[in-house]
């Protein structure tokens, strides 16, 4: 099979992000040499975040195409908030497509969400992430990988200028992270949308649009749906119109910048901090420990 142009920028971007979190460290050696070398039960593994979207079942494909060249396990976890009608059954059909692509082990998990004063939308995704670190626990996976792209970090620069201020706002979401003592990752991060519904296309991948996007709405879209997908369905469309050029890779690239001036800042404030405790004579009775 001939890979497409984005087809390869996508396999060579998440093999890119499993060197960040040194997973070709763990590659068994016969992997390097070519020819057909299967996957040991006992390999290392790697779990997508999947929702049964594009963008998720993209990764979820291109991710098993890579791990399995790698000598790596590829599964997925598929998190079902139960907050619309139908979702168990989303979260089902997306199970089987993962399956369906060889991945394994697919694991399924039921949220429970419980909006409080951070609202529906947070509530939402500290629940998922709370279900996401348990399946990597429980599973032993090295790294959990997410399916956000470069029109999810626009929207997230867009989103914290709105909520927030400052660099942080700018920096958008980090390529990895840790959270609860899980590894984050996230390759797509150079890709669009647009490639991601091609690559689903090339490879004859099925996926579900969430009806919350708003992308079958005409017209602006009303204040009870989520502000990403407003800003995602209204706002983004009325900046480019309004600048005349590609603003989601311009905000992509800002944030990817402001993310390098804020961990540098952050690096060299720790740094100082630790400096200038070294050089404090400190009496020894503040030194001391009561047993």
């Amino acid at each position: 099979m001939a890979y497409s142009a984005r087809l390869r920028k996508a396999v060579g971007a998440v093999r890119a992000t499993l060197s960040a979190v040194e997973l070709c460290d763990v590659q068994a050696p016969e992997f390097a040499q070519h020819g057909d070398h299967a996957v040991a039960a006992d390999a290392p593994l790697v779990l997508v975040a999947c929702s049964g979207g594009r963008d998720s079942m993209a990764l979820a494909a291109v991710s098993h195409i890579v791990c399995t060249s790698m000598g790596v396990r590829c599964g997925a976890v598929i998190v079902d908030h139960g907050l619309q009608a139908g979702s168990e059954q989303v979260a089902s059909e997306a199970a089987d497509r993962c399956h369906a692509l060889g991945l394994g082990p697919v694991i399924l998990r039921n949220a429970t969400v419980q909006a409080r004063g951070e609202g529906l939308e947070a509530a939402a995704r500290q629940a998922r992430y709370d279900e996401l670190c348990a399946a990597a626990h429980e599973s032993g996976a090295i790294a959990v990988l997410l399916a956000h792209t470069m029109d999810d970090q626009a929207e997230t620069v867009l989103i914290g200028l709105l909520r927030s201020r400052g660099v942080d706002a700018l920096a958008g979401m980090p390529q990895v992270f840790t959270r609860s003592g899980a590894t984050f990752a996230r390759p797509l991060l150079t890709l669009t949308r647009a490639e991601t519904t091609g690559i689903c296309e090339d490879l004859g991948v099925e996926y579900w649009d969430d009806p919350t996007n708003g992308d079958a709405v005409d017209g602006e879209l009303p204040n009870d749906y989520p502000l990403r997908s407003r800003v995602r369905h209204d706002l983004l469309p009325a900046i480019e119109r309004f600048a005349g050029f590609n603003v989601t890779r311009h905000f992509a690239e800002s944030a990817r910048l402001a993310r390098m001036d804020k961990e540098y800042l952050d690096q060299r404030s720790d740094e100082v901090m630790g400096e200038a405790v070294a050089a404090v004579d400190w009496p020894a009775s503040s030194a001391a420990v009561s047993t």
